[in-house]
């Protein structure tokens, strides 16, 4: 009963008042990496909604944005056409358009929500004419176009621990059940959807830089003369080390 009780009182706090402030004032500054950065501007600004992964840096629970980028950044150069998949608020995306201004960008995603902040913020920093912005299921929307550098950035779900629930906690497991209980179980296959379709949109000598799970079986869907190397390794996260290891991985 006190369980239900937690949850009843959770709900109704979330959805008076957690949800429209979210939607309305949600945001986070998010750490450039080195070589993405412009003089001494060392953050974005970006205005995230309830149900857009925020960009964390190094040192949070989700690390592992920054880290991609960071990984990423020394293959991304001017002049280069640049697919982002999975885009979210737009952290990648803003942060390369800003230091590569003659790049060709498109930015991605399947949520109608982070495709609002994605807009949202790319206005803010004066951006909305250098980045293409797309709705798109993977590559279903992208047919017969090819790039140079791919980026997927689309992070496992992370669910809450039920047995550690305090008085108010089931707050924040009513804010991330849903997307953890709707997206865990189809990870996989989206990446694997991703693997095996990703060589038709890769311009000759073209990268995928992938964040994927450690301990998933990336050769079993890539042919042969696709070479791998592991750009970077750490945790989900850090302060909870049993959610595992995420990888960034270059396939080219």
């Amino acid at each position: 009963m006190r369980i239900l009780f937690r949850l009843g009182l959770g709900l109704s706090l979330y959805f008076l008042f957690t949800m429209p402030l979210q939607a309305r004032c949600g945001g986070v500054l998010a750490l450039v990496p080195p070589g993405l950065r412009i003089g001494t501007d060392q953050h974005l600004n970006l205005s995230t909604s309830s149900h857009t992964y925020a960009p964390g840096e190094p040192g949070s629970d989700n690390p592992y944005s920054y880290e991609f980028l960071e990984a990423a950044s020394p293959f991304i150069q001017a002049g280069k056409s640049i697919l982002i998949l999975g885009a979210g608020s737009g952290y990648e995306a803003i942060a390369i358009a800003k230091k590569f201004p003659s790049v060709s960008i498109t930015a991605s995603d399947i949520s109608n929500d982070a495709l609002r902040d994605l807009e949202i913020n790319l206005e803010e920093y004066g951006l909305s004419e250098s980045v293409r912005v797309l709705k798109s299921d993977l590559f279903n929307d992208l047919k017969g176009e090819k790039f140079d550098v791919i980026l997927f950035t689309a992070p496992r779900p992370l669910c809450p621990d039920l047995l550690r629930l305090g008085p108010l906690d089931a707050i924040r497991l009513v804010s991330s059940l849903s997307r953890c209980t709707s997206n865990f179980d189809s990870w996989g296959t989206i990446h694997e959807r991703a693997l095996t379709q990703f060589e038709e949109h890769l311009s000759l000598g073209g990268s995928l830089i992938l964040l994927t799970d450690k301990r998933f079986p990336h050769s079993k869907f890539v042919s042969p003369q696709i070479k791998k190397t592991v750009l970077g390794e750490g945790l989900w996260t850090p302060n909870h080390e049993k959610d595992g290891h995420f990888q960034i991985v270059r396939f080219h």
